[in-house]
C-alpha cells in the first residue's frame, strides 16, 4: 500500500461548535495556532481563553491524524450592513496546518469542508481576507477574489483595512438575496462593525 493511501486512511475530518466544545479541544486549537504562529513571549500558564470571539458563533473545522490535530478553520457569523441592507455574513478564519505537516493536503481539506458547510447554511455570503500568494488556493475551493473590495474592521478612523494589511478580499455569494445585488459587493467597502483593533 502506498504511503498516500495509508495516510488518506489515518486522516479524520470533523467539525464541532467552538463555543461548546470540550477544553481538551480549546487547548489543541490554541497549541496548533501557536506552532503557526508563535507568540512573541510564550504565555508562563496554560490558561483557557477562547481563541475566537464566542459572540461571532464560531464553528470549527479541523483535521486529525493518528489522533493529532494537524489543521484548523474556522468560521465566523455576523450580521453587518452593506449598501443600505443587513446581511448575515460569514468568514473563514485562522486557516492553518501544522508546519511539520504541510503538502499533504490537510489545510485544503478542511478549508473544503467548511466551505461546503458554509453553503448549506442560512448565511448571504462570505467574506474573508488573505494574503495575495494564497487566492489561487482559495479559488480552487471555490471562493472569488473581489480586488476592488476592502474589509474593514468598523468605521473608526484607525480600524484595521484589509487593503493597508496588504491582504486581498475573498468574496462567496450564496443566498439569492446576495446573488440579486453582486453588484454591491463589487468595489467599495465592507465594514465588519467590529471593535476597535479587531478583524478576522
Amino acid at each position: 500500500m502506498r504511503y498516500c493511501d495509508t495516510l488518506a486512511r489515518m486522516i479524520h475530518y470533523c467539525q464541532e461548535d467552538y463555543a461548546n466544545a470540550s477544553p481538551a479541544l480549546w487547548f489543541e486549537i490554541d497549541d496548533l495556532l501557536n506552532r503557526v504562529w508563535p507568540p512573541a513571549e510564550p504565555p508562563r500558564t496554560l490558561t483557557l481563553t477562547p481563541v475566537h470571539r464566542l459572540d461571532l458563533r464560531p464553528h470549527s473545522f479541523f483535521a486529525r491524524v493518528d489522533g493529532r490535530l494537524l489543521a484548523y478553520a474556522a468560521i465566523l457569523h455576523k450580521t453587518a450592513r452593506h449598501a443600505s441592507a443587513d446581511w448575515r455574513i460569514a468568514g473563514l478564519s485562522c486557516v492553518c496546518s501544522d508546519p511539520a505537516h504541510r503538502r499533504l493536503g490537510l489545510g485544503a481539506g478542511v478549508v473544503s469542508k467548511a466551505t461546503r458547510w458554509l453553503l448549506a447554511s442560512d448565511v448571504d455570503l462570505g467574506l474573508f481576507t488573505c494574503d495575495p500568494a494564497l487566492v489561487p488556493f482559495y479559488v480552487r475551493r471555490g471562493w472569488q477574489p473581489a480586488r476592488d473590495l476592502v474589509v474593514v474592521g468598523n468605521g473608526t478612523l484607525g480600524a484595521i483595512r484589509g487593503d493597508a494589511a496588504g491582504k486581498v478580499t475573498l468574496l462567496r455569494l450564496i443566498s439569492p438575496r446576495a446573488h440579486a445585488h453582486a453588484a454591491d459587493f463589487c468595489r467599495g467597502e465592507f465594514n465588519l462593525a467590529l471593535p476597535d483593533r479587531q478583524f478576522w
